[in-house]
């Protein structure tokens, strides 16, 4: 699966963070800027307390990549970069992936994730790497799930106290939607 670096939209691109000083010092900065915004969804943003840490998730990054289980791009709008988006748990013996995204918060409410998701699932799948497509999120955290349905995938279900929230520190519930390649337009 050959992947392309880089994805352009009508207002924003994505493109793929090769591990770099300079990569690294933007995506840190850009986490740590918006780290009360995130903690509540993202249990990394804790780990990420310098940007060594993110260089080093770059790296652990391009080795996925390199083996064809994840692909994470940053986003842009113009040269700013203003979030991630990435496609994990890649299988290729099912076609399947789930979306994993973050926005800063100074950018949401403006549909550029919902623009971002979509370049992610058009290339995905009319490049015929993947048949079915999931973003799994807190069912509390009302944007995710916002961006979910404003892509047309739905909602599966709900998994009960899947997983422990540290920040809350309490049992989260997880929505799961879906969307295929015949969902798709």
């Amino acid at each position: 699966m050959k992947i392309k670096k880089k994805l352009r939209g009508k207002r924003i691109h994505l493109q793929i963070m090769d591990a770099s000083i300079e990569n690294a010092e933007k995506k840190f900065l850009e986490v740590d800027r918006n780290r009360a915004h995130l903690q509540p969804w993202l249990e990394w943003v804790d780990e990420t307390k310098r940007i060594e840490d993110s260089l080093r998730h770059l790296f652990a990054c391009e080795s996925e990549r390199k083996k064809g289980k994840k692909i994470e791009y940053g986003i842009y709008l113009k040269k700013k970069y203003i979030g991630n988006i990435g496609v994990f748990d890649i299988s290729k013996k099912h076609k399947s992936a789930e979306i994993g995204y973050w926005l800063s918060k100074d950018f949401i409410g403006n549909g550029y994730m919902k623009e971002a998701v979509e370049l992610v699932e058009n290339y995905f799948f009319e490049s015929s790497f993947l048949h079915r497509l999931q973003i799994k999120c807190d069912e509390k955290n009302l944007a995710s799930a916002a961006v979910a349905r404003a892509c047309g995938y739905q909602l599966e279900g709900i998994l009960r106290g899947e997983s422990w929230n540290p920040y809350s520190q309490s049992f989260r519930n997880t929505c799961v939607f879906s969307k295929l390649v015949s969902d798709h337009k």
